[in-house]
């Protein structure tokens, strides 16, 4: 994206590397609070909750549930990108081997080994990750020549400074949507859930965000924005990492592969339980680490891994990954006002929650539909949630002025 997009790219992600922490340390001990007071399990579980409605644990199991389907995704297409990619051509069918090899590793280690098995993931995900990252970042520095290749890539492709007035709202709804909607997928949700202690939850924090600033986020900027000026003509942004590593360290290739393999899988095994434990608790409603829940929980992941098998192949699939992961920040952004109205204004009451959770879902299932184009190019995903919190927030007000007549 810095690269296909420049300086606006920089606008939007710095900005959520900022704001997203600070969201997670005002509302993420919110939620670890009343999860450890009550129990909570899901998103739905809080909220149906607080409202006393079963229709509101319906609504945002369903909502939780798509939300994570594009986010799952672009794990499997990501992977499938870059075995293609450095393949270079010699391997027959590599995007279908790579996502295969990939939905076949999650579904073994996520079935047998659960939530600890992801822990262990993660961990080793980010030291391989961050490594690439970092390595990444000076090869690009060396192949522009120091940062003085900002000049070349200025010349190149002089737009990718500048910021376009027409567009302006695509870049907010993008920074709208990966600093609130990416905090509110479930598996982010649940993770405040988890966390040993309030503390330890402050301190993840705080360590995430400066990691991200300086393992992500630079060496994402050298790379894109540098690579603008000596590698021009990429037809697929989304390749230029594993171009890069082929030009200027093939040696280096197959541990690009690896990382890839280990960020796309450890990412997408926190999904699929995610939406596994929303799917046994708030459709099927089992409750309790009984061996039923268990097998069910075991059973829902066989089937989802199986849906994005299927639709990873697809040629849909196949677009830029961070637009079609906005899709899945997009749809779990709905789940903003009823979370703020659950921790500020529960007098906001059941009515005004469910009316504005179905306003808002509604005119995003249109919009997206159609095809909507709005002014500025601003997202059908936040033009929803103002439709939801008119809604909520109309709702709610009436309500309460006919108590008080």
């Amino acid at each position: 994206m810095f690269y296909g997009q420049g300086v606006k790219w920089f606008f939007v992600h710095g900005f959520t590397a900022v704001v997203s922490p600070l969201l997670m340390w005002f509302i993420g001990r919110r939620i670890w609070e009343l999860g450890k007071q009550k129990g909570y399990i899901t998103p739905a579980d809080m909220l149906a909750d607080i409202f006393q409605s079963e229709t509101i644990r319906y609504l945002v199991a369903f909502i939780s549930l798509l939300a994570l389907v594009p986010y799952c995704l672009i794990q499997l297409v990501g992977i499938g990108k870059v075995l293609e990619s450095v393949s270079n051509e010699t391997l027959p069918y590599a995007y279908e081997i790579g996502v295969s090899m990939a939905a076949f590793g999650i579904l073994v280690y996520t079935y047998l080994g659960g939530i600890k098995a992801i822990v262990w993931t993660d961990i080793i995900q980010a030291l391989m990750f961050g490594i690439l990252m970092l390595v990444g970042g000076g090869i690009a520095l060396y192949a522009a020549g120091g940062l003085a290749g900002f000049e070349a890539s200025l010349s190149t492709k002089p737009e990718a400074f500048q910021f376009q007035t027409e567009t302006v709202g695509s870049s907010f709804s993008l920074v709208i949507i990966w600093t609130f909607g990416y905090v509110l997928l479930p598996h982010m949700w649940q993770r405040a859930y988890m966390a040993e202690s309030k503390e330890a939850l402050s301190k993840s924090i705080v360590l995430g965000s400066v990691m991200a600033m300086f393992l992500i986020i630079l060496p994402c900027l050298l790379m894109g924005m540098l690579g603008i000026g000596f590698m021009s003509n990429l037809e697929d942004p989304d390749t230029l990492v594993p171009e890069l590593f082929e030009s200027y360290l093939p040696y280096l290739l197959p541990f690009v592969v690896l990382a890839t393999f280990a960020a796309g899988m450890s990412t997408i095994d926190s999904q699929l339980l995610s939406a596994s434990s929303v799917f046994v608790r708030d459709v099927l409603k089992e409750t309790g680490e009984n061996a039923r829940a268990r097998q069910f929980g075991r059973w829902i992941v066989v089937g989802l891994i199986g849906i994005l098998y299927i639709l990873a192949l697809s040629p849909s699939s196949q677009s830029s990954i961070i637009l079609l992961a906005s899709k899945g920040a997009g749809i779990a952004l709905l789940l903003l006002f009823p979370l703020l109205a659950a921790l500020w204004w529960p007098s906001a009451g059941k009515l005004a929650t469910t009316l504005g959770l179905i306003a808002g879902g509604m005119a995003l299932l249109i919009w997206e539909i159609q095809g909507t184009s709005f002014p500025y190019k601003w997202s059908p995903a936040v033009m929803a949630i103002l439709v939801e919190g008119c809604v909520l927030v109309g709702v709610a007000s009436l309500q309460s002025y006919f108590r008080k007549t």
